[in-house]
């Protein structure tokens, strides 16, 4: 019996998937762009529910044929980092996401280096330059702008670990895309405490940190 792999890349102006033969040869493929919102200047945010959205729009069209899609052997992701989406207890969106380009975070960037941080230790801890984006400050911006809706977030994930707990109910990003949101060591593989205290959130409030590779778990019936 025939079976095959999905390739989903979730990207910053759209999705696309790929259906491949167990053996690589490509056997289909469809894509759905989606809106980027500038409200202020510097500011880039992104309706999670339309990555979502473009998950399940792309997957149906190159599983149309139900033989194929009973026979689906493994699902591997490509996605963008260093976006942040705030989620309640439920995994529901509490405000749009900052996406990567975001920059609106000058001033916690200038706290972060008023605190006794420096661009060089973030570069050589997280493998990402400081700017003034990415989790790290987005988060701490969040805490300071937006406290009643930081108060109420369950979690803080990014596009790989939104998507995989869509998928599997379980919250996980690689650690190979998981250096751009500058919360973790990428030496020791794990959360770096002094930037989580800097962040302002404990270890519980992030996914799952996994191997690329690393099956993250079957599919929900949903």
């Amino acid at each position: 019996m025939a079976r095959y792999l999905l390739g989903i890349d979730v990207g910053t102006t759209g999705t696309k998937t790929l259906l491949f033969s167990e053996d690589g040869a490509l056997l289909g493929h469809a894509y759905q762009a989606y809106a980027m919102k500038t409200p202020w200047v510097g500011w880039s945010e992104q309706d999670a529910e339309d990555w979502w959205q473009a998950v399940v729009k792309t997957v149906r069209e190159v599983c149309a044929d139900p033989e194929i899609a009973k026979n689906v052997a493994a699902i591997s992701l490509s996605l963008q980092g260093g976006t942040m989406v705030a989620v309640d207890e439920k995994g529901h969106q509490l405000r749009p996401a900052m996406v990567w380009n975001d920059i609106r975070c000058a001033q916690q960037r200038q706290e972060y280096l008023q605190q006794g941080g420096t661009a060089q230790g973030l570069y050589e801890t997280t493998g990402w330059a400081l700017s003034d984006g990415l989790p790290l400050l987005q988060i701490r911006w969040m805490r300071q702008q937006e406290p009643e809706l930081f108060e109420k977030t369950a979690m803080f994930l990014t596009v790989p670990d939104y998507i995989s707990l869509k998928m599997t109910g379980i919250p996980a990003v690689d650690l190979s895309d998981a250096g751009i949101n500058q919360l973790i060591d990428i030496r020791k593989g794990d959360y770096d405490d002094t930037l989580l205290q800097f962040a302002g959130i404990p270890r519980a409030q992030l996914p799952k940190l996994v191997h690329s590779g690393d099956v993250i778990g079957p599919l929900t019936a949903a």
